[in-house]
């Protein structure tokens, strides 16, 4: 199962290395510093970007992405060679400036590869060699390990046992995620969503795979292998259902009030004919705060929205 992305992290994450590298120079500027500056976890980049290569390529890759999606468009839109010209010089200025503020002039102030010293090229620095930002004064016990994983667990056990706290908050995001894919609530439908997530809970289970813990900035990862229905098959199957549905003879003679009623019935035989996924890797993140590890509701919840959203 592919790793679903949250694009608006990603994009704060961009905007926040540009600012970062731009004012404190590429080894200058620490991976604790973008994060705190893009409001995300250091676990939540590290996974997206394992060193500044993938970072800078990023950036340097998503710019030549809108450049050439500008050129395509002023093509589309005008024949005038001078104003499409026009248009790619002004485009082309603009990556090269890019360039400048992310690799020349911060390469100006820093060591050179000819030095033999570190360049933008290395792998980040493990957050442990990294000053801490002012969110983590705190220092954690040497079972940190220990304390993450029984946290982690705490939350996973929650979604095994189908806890009445897990229930309502699988619900709430799947209803959401549904009221904006079909302009209508769950509820409007006939449905309970906290019925759809006890079916979608329904032979849950996880194993713990490995916990990294970054002491020096009061944040952890657990990384854990869950089983439980593939909300993908639900997709495949309530848009065959639905189809078959909207192409019967029944369909042409209901009301709006009577489609939704259907349509809400076809969505809980959807979720209860949907087979296991093979395991999917789920990534939780934790912070150390008041004495103990928690986790992260943000990233806690970009995970379930994986695992049982529609949308």
């Amino acid at each position: 199962m592919a790793k679903k992305v949250d694009q608006t992290k990603i994009e704060r994450i961009r905007n926040a290395s540009v600012e970062v590298i731009s004012e404190h120079g590429i080894l200058g500027g620490s991976v604790a510093s973008i994060a705190e500056r893009a409001d995300v976890s250091v676990g939540y980049l590290y996974r997206h970007y394992p060193g500044k290569t993938e970072l800078i390529n990023d950036l340097l890759e998503n710019a030549l992405n809108a450049i050439t999606d500008r050129i395509h468009a002023l093509i589309r839109e005008t024949d005038d060679i001078e104003r499409i010209v026009g248009g790619i010089v002004g485009v082309l200025l603009v990556a090269v400036a890019l360039i400048l503020v992310l690799v020349v002039i911060p390469g100006l102030s820093e060591p050179s590869a000819s030095t033999g010293d570190v360049t933008y090229d290395e792998p980040m620095d493990d957050p442990a060699d990294e000053p801490a930002p002012s969110y983590s004064d705190e220092e954690v016990p040497e079972d940190s390990e220990e304390q993450a994983t029984l946290a982690a667990q705490t939350e996973l056990d929650k979604l095994q046992n189908a806890d009445p706290e897990a229930l309502a908050l699988v619900g709430a995001i799947v209803n959401e995620g549904f009221e904006n894919q079909t302009d209508e609530t769950l509820e409007a439908c006939g449905v309970d969503p906290e019925e759809y997530a006890r079916i979608m809970l329904d032979g849950f289970s996880y194993t713990i795979d490995d916990v990294y813990v970054y002491e020096s900035i009061g944040e952890a990862t657990v990384y854990a292998t869950v089983t439980c229905r593939d909300v993908f098959d639900l997709i495949d199957n309530y848009n065959y259902m639905l189809e078959a549905y909207m192409n019967s003879d029944d369909y042409a003679h209901t009301t709006y009030e009577e489609d939704c009623q259907r349509m809400g019935m076809i969505f809980i035989e959807a979720a209860e004919a949907a087979e296991m996924n093979d395991g999917y890797q789920m990534t939780i993140d934790l912070v150390y705060e008041n004495g103990s590890w928690v986790v992260d509701e943000d990233t806690w919840e970009s995970e379930l929205d994986w695992l049982f959203d529609v949308e």
